[in-house]
């Protein structure tokens, strides 16, 4: 298969995803021969954020969410499984951000009870995938430090319920710094000091997509590990003065790069 041959499948695929919802891809007019097949197959595909079956409590189905079945059929070994962390705030829905956040929690961890994912808690267990080959992987994430309710202890809860990544920012300030839609900026706050710190110790991915400029620096030079930005496009040059965006710049994807990190 040509690299052009591979892009325009992505392409189709993709789109069969987000516009036939649980329309498989195999339905599409997406034709591979066996030996396009076995050149597929050494590819390892991993989705860096993802809200499957938008179990944080939306009412109406989203056609874009990925499901389980479309996971196994372009052979994804895992992706993120992303509970909301600021829902409650920006939902209007009652109850407490870590609460709430814990139930959709609950939600993953029936989903491997019933034998439909297995949960990541390591990196090898991403091998063991690999061998598997029949099974996704689910890494429990959070998108919004909002869930932690500024309590490191919270922190502490969430991994030990198998919660491997954090999006710190999401829609709004919150107590761990600046997000990137604020008229306002700044570094992190005390409490997103120690939150980054306990994250890098505990070996649990900082992942900074919605973090604004002077929040993403000092997390940067706080983190001693990797971190992400797991979802973003680059800002072109010419449009620097639409900020504030949830684009970012070169120099910002530079700084990710720096930590030996990746921008997706």
């Amino acid at each position: 298969m040509k690299r052009r041959e591979f892009l325009s499948y992505c392409i189709a695929a993709g789109m069969s995803v987000s516009m036939g919802g649980l329309v498989s891809c195999a339905s599409s007019n997406i034709s591979l021969s066996q030996a396009d097949k076995d050149q597929l197959s050494g590819l390892l595909i991993a989705d860096a954020h993802a809200h499957p079956y938008q179990f944080y409590g939306s009412r109406d189905y989203d056609s874009t969410t990925p499901t389980i079945e479309i996971m196994k059929q372009i052979g994804m070994v895992a992706s993120s499984f992303s509970a909301v962390g600021d829902a409650v705030k920006y939902s209007g829905r009652s109850g407490m951000p870590y609460i709430d956040t814990l139930s959709q929690l609950r939600e993953v961890i029936k989903l491997e009870e019933q034998k439909k994912v297995k949960l990541i808690l390591k990196a090898s267990d991403i091998q063991s995938l690999i061998l598997a080959n029949d099974t996704p992987g689910a890494i429990m994430a959070i998108e919004g430090g909002d869930a932690l309710e500024g309590k490191v202890s919270n922190l502490d809860s969430f991994f030990d319920y198998g919660v491997r990544m954090i999006t710190v920012l999401h829609d709004h300030n919150n107590e761990i710094g600046f997000n990137q839609r604020s008229q306002s900026d700044g570094p992190l706050t005390p409490f997103g000091i120690k939150i980054i710190e306990k994250m890098n110790a505990s070996g649990m991915i900082v992942d900074v997509a919605h973090s604004k400029t002077k929040t993403l620096k000092n997390i940067v030079e706080v983190s001693t590990t990797p971190v992400i930005d797991s979802h973003t496009n680059p800002l072109p040059d010419a449009y620097e003065s639409l900020k504030p965006t949830r684009l970012r710049t070169w120099s910002e994807m530079e700084l990710i790069a720096k930590t030996g990190g990746v921008i997706c």
